[in-house]
């Protein structure tokens, strides 16, 4: 062994092992000597006193060095065999123990463990490297730590592991010579039987002093002698064995009954295998070279033999298999020709499997294996690796040229390397060609990978860059025409936050540092800037590379300005569509108590005449009562639950119509001009509400002129396309008539113009707006199925387009204007209402007109008043919106009892386009709320007349 081949101690802290190679830990605590008072001089002593000691015999009968170590780190016993260790064991007294390992590592960490082992007073094993007469021993050194007296040291045992590690390349010599031995020891066992019995005393001190195990049995298996070596082999006492079963150290009972027979067949056995347990439960191979023992009368009474523990020796045994097998495997895996050459004579002495796959094996030289040659290479047109070798000693690689099984040439790039026998001559030679086609074959679709990912990266819609040391090392097309840049070269050499608003660079050069320090990758939002200083709204990520040898940053980079725009689109819908639920419901109950003040009021004012003293009052009541419907027909109009009747109409005629109301209302110092697409398609749209958008914008655009200015109103077909609709929320591709309305007033502020379309929402100062115009301009376009933009900056004005789709099928006429003539007649009518005081005005205005009422509250007494009293009841006047049960549910409920029931469905909301036309097909008509008594009256009359 030489000195780089010297083992080092390894020291395991969390299982508080030291150790190497095969190194452990027990955890023994401090082994206190001065409770063995029989193993001292006087019961108590010092360090000092160990050598005349009892235990210093003790020790000295130990046939393994045994040291003790005190605090100091110095010798003060060494038992006889530890002259081994420094030629006489009295020259070890006084000097460190450390002299006795190699000297650097080993020698300090030997130190080290022993401070250790005063530290925490547990058991430390460790095998390494000792000096034995000025020649290195392989051993197991045990430190244990010892209380003597007052002291406190550390007992250092050694054991000689020599032989084990040898035996492996000793192995045949070894087990040649353990052969002779045994058969020496069995035939000296056998002559001495006789003489063992003539002096006791020579065959106890054999018997005793033997390091190997010996022991005698009855048949039976009763231990009837054990020598030390046996002893501690199992771990027992002479007390403990002597009279044992022997039976109860078998691992496999089986293996006793086994050995017996084979035993007493043969009268003996030479290394018998077997696996044995002991006294702490452990388990070990041994081997047993055994005799039978018999009387004078020549009956087998027990049997006598030597024990040998080789559980190492299998271990490394076992151990050597493994590395053959993993050696083979891995020279089997390896998918290139490999081979192993005589460098005398060329001859193959290995090749693997994929070496007789390529190349034919049978002439078992290189020459034939690898060109179908009888006689070595002449070398005139390759060079021969092994010659190259041989001359130089060291690695080559050349080309070359092999042929195959069949024939056919292969270029090869062989890796030739020497093995130098004892004198430092090439002996063999290590080849292995590697089939260059492959990677050729490699190569090209390296490069056509490469070329694949250049088309992606640069084709890829997504920005991508490579960021190192803080600057933009590379980056693709899309990146440099993201953020305006001409090419790409150009960005080259930028600092990465030169890319984003001057207030966000702070944010872009800590996202960096976080994901080049934890490899962690990162996504974020920030505004970019192009290199014209525009900004725009970029998604980015980060994350950790490895770019030509250095950390980099990989960089996505998304414009995502019409993403987060159609983002705040979105959520400006979904707010308006909450808002308008809210409006809509308020509205709701809000029109009930118009509905009974309305009614009660008009019902008294038919009992007054005009000159009355409270009849002016109840005028003013009524007009009050109409002044808060229309109030609330605006809050449903916004949340387009108002009934719209659409039809088809001309937007330009509507326009000039409005311009002639506008004439007469707009102050005249703003020019009203109008601009109308001669060839404009109609739509679907209510006249009235078409007006009503006009005035409203007129009216707001007046008060952003108070100076005076220009009011100009446009009409135009136009087409609106999938670009354009990507970026719009609820808006569909198609032709639509434009209506667009502008105005050079004072112009919006932007933080307004995110509101301008909520209901209440109002810049005047109070008492000067409701906040409902826009709100109102707002439902109606979207109960038109239409959409709107605004334009605005302040200083400049504001600019409103109102899209409406162009007929695609003809629409509905207007409904006639219903005549304010009161009708009467005697018929049942069931009146069917949550709201009492909506049912009691019900009641009172078809009582006055005639009319037999049965009022019910919710649809599911309508139901069970229908059924009892469905003779009787000439028509049903159904809310549409009732808890419980809806309206549209009774309505269904009643056609099962009847499917000729006369229905008149009475609301203040409109019906949505799927139920509406649902209901129409099953009612005979409609009241709106709050109700009207002339047009409920009629209504009324017209469906019962319409049955007769």
């Amino acid at each position: 062994m030489n000195e780089k081949d010297s083992p080092t101690f390894d020291f395991d802290e969390q299982e508080q092992t030291v150790g190497f190679l095969e190194g452990s830990s027990i955890r023994t605590e401090t082994i206190d000597l001065n409770a063995l008072g029989d193993m001292t001089a006087s019961g108590s002593f010092d360090l000092s006193g160990v050598k005349t000691s009892a235990l210093g015999k003790l020790l000295n009968a130990l046939p393994i060095p045994a040291l003790i170590i005190s605090r100091s780190y110095q010798i003060v016993f060494a038992n006889k065999p530890s002259g081994g260790l420094s030629g006489k064991s009295e020259n070890a007294y006084g000097h460190g123990f450390s002299t006795l390992f190699s000297p650097g590592d080993s020698a300090d960490h030997a130190r080290s463990l022993v401070g250790s082992v005063f530290s925490d007073r547990r058991t430390k094993v460790a095998e390494t490297v000792l000096e034995i007469n000025k020649e290195r021993i392989w051993g197991r050194v045990h430190f244990l730590s010892i209380r003597l007296g007052g002291d406190r040291a550390v007992l250092m045992l050694v054991e000689d592991l020599t032989p084990q590690k040898k035996q492996l390349l000793l192995k045949k010599k070894h087990e040649a010579e353990l052969q002779k031995a045994h058969d020496e020891l069995e035939r000296r066992v056998k002559e001495r039987t006789t003489e063992l019995r003539e002096s006791e005393t020579r065959y106890r001190t054999l018997f005793d002093e033997s390091m190997e195990g010996i022991f005698i049995t009855t048949t039976q298996g009763e231990i009837l002698d054990a020598n030390p070596s046996f002893l501690s082999m199992f771990g027992y006492e002479k007390k403990e064995m002597i009279g044992m079963d022997i039976s109860v150290t078998y691992v496999d009972p089986e293996d006793r009954r086994t050995f017996r027979k084979e035993i007493e067949k043969n009268g003996s056995v030479k290394n018998y295998p077997l696996k044995l347990r002991r006294k702490d439960g452990s388990e070990m191979d041994c081997t047993v070279t055994a005799t039978i023992r018999r009387d004078k009368d020549l009956t087998i009474v027990g049997y006598q033999g030597i024990m040998r523990e080789v559980t190492d020796q299998i271990q490394a045994e076992k151990r050597i298999r493994e590395q053959n097998q993993f050696l083979n495997s891995l020279l089997e895996s390896v998918t290139h020709p490999f081979y192993v050459l005589d460098a005398k004579n060329y001859k193959v002495l290995l090749a693997n499997s994929a070496a007789r796959r390529t190349f034919s094996v049978d002439g078992l030289t290189c020459y034939s294996l690898t060109h179908g040659r009888n006689e070595p290479c002449d070398r005139s047109e390759y060079p021969c690796p092994l010659e190259e070798v041989k001359k130089t000693g060291k690695p080559v690689t050349v080309e070359h040229t092999h042929y195959d099984r069949s024939g056919a040439p292969r270029d090869v790039e062989i890796f030739a390397y020497p093995i130098l026998d004892d004198d430092g001559q090439v002996s063999r030679i290590i080849e292995y060609a590697v089939d260059l086609s492959e990677r050729k074959r490699t190569e090209k679709a390296l490069k056509e990978s490469e070329e694949r990912m250049r088309l992606v990266i640069e084709s890829s819609p997504v920005g991508i860059a490579i960021v190192q040391d803080g600057k933009c090392l590379f980056v693709n097309p899309n990146f440099a025409k993201m953020f305006g840049y001409d090419s790409a070269e150009n960005l080259v050499g930028l600092p990465a936050e030169a890319l984003v608003a001057a207030e966000e660079r702070n944010a872009v050069v800590r996202h960096m540092g976080g994901v080049t320090k934890g490899k962690l990758s990162r996504s974020f939002e920030l505004p970019g800037k192009k290199s014209n200083q525009e900004l725009f709204q970029a998604s980015m990520w980060l994350t950790s590379i490895d770019y030509k040898g250095k950390p980099s940053l990989l960089w996505f980079a998304i414009d995502i300005s019409q993403e987060k725009a159609l983002r705040s689109q979105l959520l400006q819908a979904q707010k308006m569509e909450a808002i308008g639920t809210l409006a809509g419901g308020i509205a709701h109950d809000f029109n009930n108590l118009l509905t009974v003040i309305l009614g009660f009021s008009e019902i008294l004012l038919m009992d007054r005449k005009e000159g009355d003293q409270d009849y002016a009052d109840l005028l003013k009541i009524v007009q009050a009562a109409r002044n808060g419907a229309d109030l609330v027909r605006r809050i449903l109009t916004f949340s387009r639950k108002l009934e719209t009747r659409l039809r088809p109409i001309d937007l330009n005629y509507e326009v000039k119509q409005a311009q002639k109301l506008l004439n007469r209302t707009i102050p005249k110092m703003i020019e009203i001009e109008i601009a109308l697409d001669a060839n404009l398609k109609k739509i679907n749209g209510d006249p009235g509400q078409i007006e009503q958008i006009l005035l409203n914008l007129a009216v707001n655009a007046q008060h952003a002129m108070p100076e005076g200015g220009r009011l100009l109103i446009e009409t135009k077909t136009l087409y609106l396309d999938d670009l354009y609709c990507q970026t719009q929320v609820d808006v569909s591709p198609g032709e639509y008539a434009l209506l667009m309305v502008s105005d050079t007033g004072f112009g919006i502020e932007k933080h307004v113009l995110e509101h301008i379309f909520e209901p209440f929402y109002t810049t005047k100062k109070p008492g000067e707006g409701t906040g409902l115009g826009l709100a109102m301009v707002f439902g109606i376009i979207k109960s038109h199925s239409g959409h709107v933009t605004c334009y605005s900056e302040p200083g400049v004005g504001t600019t409103f387009k109102i899209y409406f789709p162009v007929i695609r099928m003809p629409g509905k006429s207007d409904l006639d204007i219903l005549p304010a003539i009161p009708a009467s007649g005697t018929e049942t009518v069931l009146l069917v209402d949550d709201e009492e005081f909506v049912r009691d005005l019900g009641r009172k205005i078809l009582s006055r007109a005639g009319y037999h009422v049965i009022t019910a509250c919710n649809g599911i007494e309508a139901i069970d008043t229908y059924r009892a009293n469905k003779d009787q009841i000439s028509l049903v006047l159904l809310d549409i919106i009732m808890p419980h049960m809806s309206g549209q549910q009774c309505l269904e409920e009643l056609l099962k009892i009847d499917p000729n029931v006369q229905v008149i469905v009475a609301s203040g909301f409109s019906v949505d386009d799927l139920a509406k036309r649902d209901i129409e097909a099953r009612v005979s008509g409609f009241v709106s709320k709050p109700y009207r008594m002339t047009e409920m009256l009629k209504v009324v009359r017209d469906v019962l007349d319409a049955v007769k």
